[in-house]
Order: structure tokens, then sequence, then C-alpha cells
């Protein structure tokens, strides 16, 4: 299959369809001379790496980002594969991919982030040029579109940018370790959803 043909099943029904992204400017600086057109189908789905820094401290956690998910790795010497004997608080109780729809455009609670909102209104979403494609889910205000990224301690349906997300009502999709797909709803408590991305954190949470 071609690079650049779109793949039915990454995509979610419920999106807004949208041009791909052209990529050119990203890919410079991996060695493709400017001016070429590099556009890439939409993925609506990312795999897991860990929390953010920004989501930790809303958990009473240390204000770090984490790297204890199923993808998670802290640099390219220890990216590897996590083995299901490591994921000690159950597949069924780990999160592998979540939905993160619309992207390679910014949303910001059903709405475009504007042009000129702080790190513009694209996103990158096939490409990221390092080891490790897997997203820190961030806590965010939720405030303002013009910086989505906003610390805060919202984390479902607020943006697209490394949050779960959806164009659908009550939640996001979401893929566990043990193959089973579910809605993870807009009201799950961020210990939950915390203990959830984890796979070796121990968390009570984790059962519910």
């Amino acid at each position: 299959m071609e690079v650049r043909t779109p793949v039915p099943v990454f995509i979610c029904p419920s999106t807004p369809s949208g041009m791909p992204a052209d990529y050119n400017a990203f890919l410079q600086n991996f060695g493709m001379p400017a001016g070429v057109p590099y556009p890439m189908p939409r993925a609506d789905y990312a795999p897991l790496r860990g929390i953010d820094a920004s989501l930790a401290v809303c958990v009473g956690l240390p204000p770090v980002p984490t790297s204890n998910s199923l993808f998670g790795a802290e640099n390219i010497a220890t990216a590897r594969r996590v083995r299901f004997r490591e994921v000690t608080d159950g597949l069924s109780k780990t999160l592998c991919f979540i939905e993160e729809a619309g992207r390679q455009q910014r949303w910001f609670k059903g709405r475009r982030v504007p042009a000129n909102a702080a790190g513009g209104n694209l996103l990158v979403a096939c490409f990221y040029g390092d080891f490790n494609t897997a997203r820190l889910t961030r806590g965010l205000s939720g405030a303002t579109d013009l910086d989505p990224k906003q610390a805060g301690c919202t984390v479902i349906n607020v943006a697209n940018d490394d949050n779960p997300y959806a164009f659908h009502a009550g939640g996001v999709m979401t893929v566990r370790a043990d193959g089973a797909v579910a809605l993870l709803a807009d009201s799950t408590d961020n210990r939950v959803y915390v203990a959830l991305v984890s796979r070796d954190g121990g968390e009570a949470e984790a059962g519910d």
C-alpha cells in the first residue's frame, strides 16, 4: 500500500472531512527539498506513551511526564516492545490507543482552532520524525482556543492535540491492551483515566 493512501479503519466516521496536510515543512528537517508537496492521510487514533506533567499534578503525582503506558519509552535507547508480563495492572485495565479525531486540523471544543492560535492550527498526525509517536495526555484548562494547550485539569474532549477527542456524543473510543474497544465517557475522573493509561501503576481506580 502506498504510504499516502487513506486507510478507512484509521478514520472515525463522525470526524468532519478535510484535506490532508502537506508535510513538506516538517520533512525538510529530514532531507526533503522545499517546495515538494507531500500530503499525508488522516489518522484519528493514537497510541499512548503516558501522561504529561500538567496532568500528573492534577492527580497528586510528581510534576513530571510519565512513560509507563503500553507504548511508553523515555528515549531511543529504551524504546522497545512492552511484553504482556510487564503490564502488571492487567491487560483489560490498560489503555493502548485513544481517539484523537480531527487531525491534521487542530480542534477545540467542537470548532477549528484559529490560525493565530499558539502553535498554529495544524497538527502532525502521521509523522513526528522521532522514535516514539505515542502521545502524552495533557491536563487542559479549556479556557481559550487561542491557547489550546493551556494547563488545567480537564482531559477529555477539550482539544485534539495529544488528548482524547471525538465528534460523537458522550466520550471517546479507546482500545485496551486485551483488544477490547469501548467508549470512555466525558465524565471519567482524572484519577481513573491516569490509572488506565499506566501499565504498572497499581492504582485501585484502574478497575473502574
